[in-house]
Order: C-alpha cells, then sequence, then structure tokens
C-alpha cells in the first residue's frame, strides 16, 4: 500500500512539475507573446494537468484512507491476539500456583510423618529406661515433632508466596 501512495505523489508531482517546466520553456526561448489561440491551448493544458493533479490527489488520498483502515484491523487483530495470550498466561500461572502450593502440602505432610515416626521410635526406646531417660527421650520427641511441623508450615508458607508472586506476574502480564 505504501508502494502505491509513493507512486502516486509521484505522478502529481511529475504532472504538476510538467506544468510548470513547459511553461518556464516558453518564457526562456523567447517565445514571442502568447496568440489567444497559444494562450488557450496553455489554459486548457493547464486544466488539464488540474484534473490529472484532482484525480491523483483524490486516489492517493483512498489509498491513504484504504492503507489506514488496513492497519487499523491489524493492531486490532494483535491487540486481540495479545490479549488472548496473556489470559491464557495467566491461566497457566494460577495452574502452576495451585501445583506448587500442592507439592508444598505434599512435602510438609512426609516431614511431619518422618517426625512422628522417629518420635515413636525415641519413645519406644525409651519405655524401658529409667523415669529421667525416658522423660528426656519423650521431651525429645515432641521437639523433633514440633520442629517438622514449624519445618512444614515453612514450607508451605514459601510455596504459597512463590504461587502468590507467580499469579501476580500473570495478572501485571495479563493487563
Amino acid at each position: 500500500m505504501n508502494n502505491k501512495l509513493t507512486i502516486l505523489l509521484a505522478m502529481t508531482l511529475a504532472l504538476t512539475l510538467g506544468a510548470c517546466s513547459q511553461s518556464d520553456d516558453q518564457e526562456q526561448t523567447g517565445a514571442e507573446p502568447a496568440t489567444p489561440s497559444a494562450t488557450d491551448e496553455l489554459k486548457q493544458k493547464s486544466a488539464e494537468f488540474a484534473e490529472k493533479a484532482k484525480e491523483l490527489g483524490s486516489a492517493v488520498s483512498k489509498a491513504a484512507k484504504e492503507e489506514a483502515a488496513e492497519l487499523k484491523e491489524s493492531a486490532a487483530a494483535v491487540y486481540d491476539d495479545a490479549k488472548i495470550k496473556a489470559a491464557e498466561l495467566y491461566e497457566q500461572a494460577k495452574v502452576k500456583a495451585a501445583e506448587l502450593t500442592e507439592e508444598a502440602a505434599k512435602k510438609a505432610a512426609e516431614i511431619t510423618e518422618k517426625a512422628k515416626a522417629k518420635a515413636a521410635e525415641i519413645k519406644a526406646e525409651a519405655e524401658g529406661k529409667s523415669a529421667e531417660e525416658s522423660e528426656a527421650a519423650n521431651m525429645q520427641a515432641i521437639k523433633l515433632v514440633d520442629d517438622a511441623e514449624s519445618e512444614a508450615a515453612k514450607v508451605t508458607e514459601d510455596a504459597r508466596t512463590e504461587a502468590d508472586k507467580i499469579t501476580a506476574e500473570a495478572q501485571k502480564t495479563a493487563e
């Protein structure tokens, strides 16, 4: 489309310059003063050039409008595609965030179960021992479970934070 505009503009310029140079040629060659028929002919040619220039100007205007319409349609299509892609990315981010949270919950449950199993072992070993040793083993088991639950809570919180961050970035991109 830009080529059409360039060609039409060049043709308009050529016609205009042609009309001007034809008039200048007569002046430079020292031609006799224009006779009425020569004046009429010049007026007619001038009118023809003006008409051609008008037609070319109209064609240039039409071509420019068509180009603008095409560009507008293209921009609208690109914008729509970008909106769709952003929405898809946002949905993918939400799924990824949910997966992270689920994985963290599983890991937290595993940590807690391992700690409880270890605590049960410690308590079982302490059963045949003195009250003091049994109490120390029991305290160790309780601490082990508490530490595991704290670790599980931290893993879960970190996963939620990461999931929130991913979701926020995706939302920002979608906007």
